[in-house]
């Protein structure tokens, strides 16, 4: 029975669970299918176990290196290739038993962590056997996690598409999600993160956001410049919305500046602020005041909305403030 043993230590990523090993094992059954439309993913489950399954795939040992793997990070959520290798890690750590049952290989691997006299330390390892299925299986790669009682509150938790339904706002690169998915951050339907400050959910396209090694989510600069792009483009109907997000000083929407809007966003903007005197500080009102005297409809508003009318105001009219 031949054994690779793999340098990664129980201890990496700490902080990742037993949903995070699931959603990285589903990732690749969706990469999968997505690189070639015959190879379909399956996901079953019952009181004791998870599977996972493709119906074409096939597990080389050249993927067991890391960095190793066929991803080319242009059409799939991961790019490094070691995402399946860290999520058996976490569930060995966990107390999970796992088979994958690698039929085109005509082999069944079974994870495990042992101690390696090598390294003075427990590493993960793959033991290979040679194995004879009775019958032609429908996929031809399996990987089976036992132990699971509640692989659906886990499926529900991580994949968007597991849930009976949703209602979502298209807009560029995303998906605006409704309430129920408030601060959920997801690509391509696969839950990435959640971030309390957010005010809506978001189901990014693949390859809009950089992903960290251990699926972190690398810059809030990152995050909120996308996000600017889709509410900067949001349909013309959910214009409102957006505002509605700028009063309110949201973290979704602190970096849309005039540049990323569509007419429609700026035509909402200017229709409801388009006859008052805009202004982003208090103290800016007291300098107005001192300058020109009492000035009619003043309100306070953010620096997105400020520029929209200021430009509009410059475009049609040339006037700033209108003194009353």
């Amino acid at each position: 029975m031949p054994r690779y043993t793999l340098t990664i230590s129980p201890d990496y990523v700490k902080d990742w669970g037993v949903n995070d090993a699931i959603r990285e094992l589903l990732q690749n059954a969706i990469d999968q299918e997505s690189l070639d439309n015959d190879n379909a993913k399956s996901i079953d489950y019952d009181n004791n176990s998870l599977i996972i399954a493709n119906r074409n795939s096939v597990l080389e040992k050249s993927t067991l290196l890391l960095g190793g793997g066929t991803k080319d990070g242009s059409s799939t959520i991961g790019q490094f290739g070691e995402g399946y290798k860290v999520a058996l890690l976490v569930l060995l750590r966990e107390g999970y038993t796992i088979q994958i049952r690698n039929y085109k290989a005509g082999e069944l691997w079974i994870p495990k962590i042992v101690n390696s006299r090598v390294y003075n330390s427990q590493v993960l390892a793959i033991d290979t056997m040679e194995y004879q299925f009775e019958t032609i299986p429908t996929n031809s790669l399996e990987i089976i996690i036992n132990g699971i009682d509640n692989a659906e509150e886990i499926l529900q938790d991580i994949w968007l598409d597991f849930s009976s339904s949703y209602e979502n706002i298209r807009s560029q690169k995303a998906d605006i999600l409704d309430e129920n998915y408030k601060g959920n951050l997801y690509i391509r339907g696969l839950k990435v993160a959640h971030i309390d400050k957010l005010s809506y959910g978001y189901n990014f396209d693949v390859n809009v956001l950089k992903i960290g090694r251990d699926r972190n989510i690398v810059s809030g600069y990152d995050l909120q410049t996308e996000l600017g792009h889709v509410w900067g483009k949001i349909p013309q109907e959910y214009a409102k919305l957006a505002i509605k997000l700028f009063q309110d000083k949201a973290y979704d929407i602190e970096y849309c500046p005039l540049w990323k809007m569509d007419t429609a966003i700026k035509e909402a903007i200017v229709e409801e602020y388009g006859d008052k005197t805009v202004i982003t500080y208090e103290s800016d009102k007291k300098a107005i005041e001192d300058t020109f005297g009492e000035v009619k409809n003043t309100v306070i508003v953010p620096e997105g909305i400020r520029d929209v009318v200021y430009a509009n105001y410059k475009q049609n009219t040339g006037v700033y403030i209108e003194k009353k």
